[in-house]
């Protein structure tokens, strides 16, 4: 009898161990490949979490824990997203995009997967869901999705047999605030989610609940293929196969012209109330409104001011700021790469998301300098919020910036949250 009497709690006391070693794995990465001997492809910085994709197809993720795909389970440090809603095994994956609350990727079969928080309460007090994951339903999804689209819904339908029906082959994607776009293989644009401003594309101020093809541009206008697109918050950019620029916000998507000394686009990126573009000389190109002027990276005028840029202007008089490879424009600063590979920031630069070791506001590009083994690298990611993240040459990941959720993957422990990282520091 005295032997069964401390069974029981011998009992819970292994259960509770091993709970606790189980939280351990999913916060800190335990179930983890050692992230230096994995080379790392894409990367990108949502709000509070950060995707990187591996050469094998495999996503890392990294940060709160609805938005990381890891079933509302935070993780503090890189892990792979192991299975998508309902336990699925996943396929490899080729393409990512994060946003504020949600991700999306693009598997090797061209389908969509989406993940992340499909709805939540505005600054107002108002519950939001718009349909920005794509599922035709109301909720969120803590672990990556498959888009469904109509014509598979049909295929599957036994009294349909129209075997003209094709499912379009995505190739890359867009994840903004509340609302989200893709791109096929046919140079089609595909947009879903809050139809506020009319930013969706279609003409109309409805939401769309899945993916919808944009048919026509503004006023009726043919429409070319596209080869880019990038959703910011208030407008929305595509460069289409000739290299002319097109835009939506409150219209269909119309094409810029008329801009001096601008051969053709090659890269867009568009944030919160700016926009960046890569033309075919290499050179930077920005604009946004006058409440954006300090992220745009021109010179001041005669008066000192730094005035806001209707249209593309090109960022000049920089020094080793030619040849850019990569931009990308995130909440309230900017991010390039050139043809050396070095990083170029400039902005506003609270948490230290600028890279260059605090917080100053930068309004001119700067390029971030003595961080040992930060070299070639290939591409980076301006996060919604306030961290950076990129890829180098050798594949490895660099993250910087505000570390409150888990987002830099550098945390060991919770006490490490609060940490920001004011320099570029390795993934390990």
């Amino acid at each position: 009898m005295r032997a069964n009497k401390f069974k029981l709690p011998f009992i819970l006391v292994i259960m509770l161990t091993f709970s606790v070693i189980l939280t351990a794995c999913n916060l800190f990465g335990g179930d983890r490949p050692a992230v230096e001997s994995v080379e790392f492809v894409q990367v990108a910085a949502g709000g509070t979490h950060s995707l990187a994709l591996d050469s094998e197809g495999n996503i890392w993720s990294f940060g709160s824990s609805w938005n990381n795909g890891h079933g509302n389970t935070r993780a503090y440090r890189p892990r792979i997203i192991r299975t998508g809603h309902g336990n699925t095994p996943l396929p490899a994956f080729v393409y990512i995009s994060a946003s504020w609350g949600h991700s999306i990727a693009i598997c090797e079969d061209g389908n969509i997967w989406t993940w992340g928080n499909g709805a939540w309460y505005d600054d107002y007090g108002v519950f939001v869901d718009r349909g920005w994951l794509g599922h035709g339903e109301a909720g969120s999804e803590s672990r990556p999705r498959m888009i469904i689209m109509p014509e598979d819904e049909e295929d599957d339908d036994p009294e349909y047999d129209d075997d003209d029906i094709e499912v379009p082959v995505f190739t890359a994607a867009s994840a903004a605030h509340q609302q989200s776009a893709a791109l096929d293989e046919d140079g089609n644009i595909w947009t879903w989610g809050g139809g506020y401003l009319r930013g969706l594309g279609h003409g109309e101020s409805s939401s769309e609940w899945r993916p919808r093809m944009i048919e026509t541009g503004f006023g009726g206008a043919e429409l070319p293929a596209f080869t880019a697109i990038s959703m910011g918050e208030f407008q929305h950019h595509a460069i289409c196969e000739d290299g002319n620029l097109w835009v939506w916000r409150d219209h269909g998507p119309r094409m810029i012209d008329g801009i001096e000394g601008l051969d053709y686009a090659v890269a867009i990126s568009s944030g919160r109330n700016h926009n960046m573009m890569i033309c075919g000389r290499g050179y930077v190109w920005t604009w946004g409104a006058n409440a954006a002027a300090r992220l745009l990276g021109h010179a001041a005028g005669e008066d000192g001011r730094v005035q806001g840029a209707a249209n593309p202007q090109r960022i000049a008089d920089i020094e080793g700021l030619t040849n850019i490879t990569a931009i990308s424009a995130g909440y309230h600063f900017s991010m390039a790469v050139c043809g050396e590979g070095y990083i170029w920031t400039w902005g506003n630069g609270a948490s230290g998301k600028l890279g260059h070791g605090g917080v100053e506001v930068e309004p001119r590009p700067r390029r971030i300098e003595g961080v040992g083994g930060l070299t070639g690298v290939l591409a980076v990611s301006a996060g919604s919020q306030e961290h950076s993240i990129a890829v180098d040459g050798e594949g490895r990941v660099w993250t910087w910036g505000r570390a409150s959720h888990g987002q830099l993957g550098h945390s060991s422990s919770r006490s490490e949250l609060n940490r920001n990282v004011y320099t570029p520091r390795m993934l390990r």
